[in-house]
């Protein structure tokens, strides 16, 4: 200390959850969605250790604040939640060689029970009961997210397709989640009558936090039979079983290719609408 107060020693600058914030941002390009997240996530996680700096985390504390998410939310948001500090402390391992990878198989060890989300769903004609049963039938049809469906504008229903594109007020995942999913037969009047009107359809779906249908998951269940992500379970798991290549499934479902080769090339139109009908 007296050697930095004479000028002898230059310490080195605090590194702040901005600064560890920027880095990731550069390295990995994420979607606003993803960026947010941490920030909320990182921000959480100071707070609780109650410091200016990353770096100045342990991994006791890293331990407690499992337990303390474990004692607030679901095992699955608990996991979720410690994945995106780990992906954050890989990050900093990697710029500051000398830190410690604190969350490093924190996740790993929380089990969560997963249930057979596309084994229970019923069958639509028996659906009813909510006001939001459009909603759950676009879910059903596409396999979307439900945060790409509950925050779509009228202009995004074409008379063949609905486009899953960034707005203002909603972002998307990442950039494969950007696509146009061809409109299936059964969902042709029910978008026809949602795109006579203008800006988005379902405003109040929109949560005070920012997040699109975070209040559905029980009405779904209740009408449905299973959870809106169950939609996209069963939606995958048809694909799947009627043969079509991953390319295909990854196309309409919004996801990232899942090696080099994915990148390349392209899925005919004509083949994600035979893909669409064919469930």
């Amino acid at each position: 200390m007296v050697a930095v107060v004479t000028g002898e020693v230059i310490p080195d600058p605090i590194y702040t959850a901005e600064d560890l914030i920027a880095i990731a941002t550069k390295l990995k390009q994420p979607a606003r969605r993803t960026r947010e997240s941490w920030c909320k996530q990182l921000d959480l996680f100071m707070q609780f250790c109650g410091v200016a700096s990353p770096l100045s985390c342990t991994k006791s504390q890293a331990a407690a604040y499992r337990t303390h998410l474990l004692e607030r939310v679901s095992p699955n948001t608990a996991k979720t939640t410690l994945n995106y500090l780990s992906g954050l402390w890989s990050i900093l391992e990697e710029v500051k060689p000398e830190s410690d990878h604190i969350f490093k198989g924190l996740a790993k060890r929380i089990k969560v029970i997963k249930s057979g989300k596309d084994a229970s769903v019923r069958p639509i004609e028996l659906w009813s009961g909510s006001i939001y049963v459009p909603v759950f039938k676009v879910l059903y049809y596409t396999g979307a997210r439900l945060s790409e469906i509950a925050g779509l504008m009228a202009d995004d229903l074409r008379e063949d397709r609905i486009l899953i594109r960034p707005n203002s007020d909603r972002s998307l995942k990442t950039t494969a989640s950007e696509r146009e999913i061809p409109l299936h037969p059964n969902l042709k009047q029910l978008v026809g009558q949602l795109r006579l009107g203008e800006g988005f359809v379902w405003p109040q779906l929109q949560g005070s936090n920012g997040r699109w249908g975070h209040n559905l998951s029980k009405p779904c269940k209740a009408v449905t039979g299973v959870n809106p992500h169950g939609l996209r379970h069963r939606a995958a798991t048809c694909l799947r079983e009627m043969n079509f290549n991953e390319a295909t499934v990854g196309k309409l479902l919004g996801h990232e290719p899942g090696n080099i080769t994915g990148s390349y090339g392209s899925v005919p139109w004509s083949r994600l609408v035979e893909a669409v009908n064919a469930p």
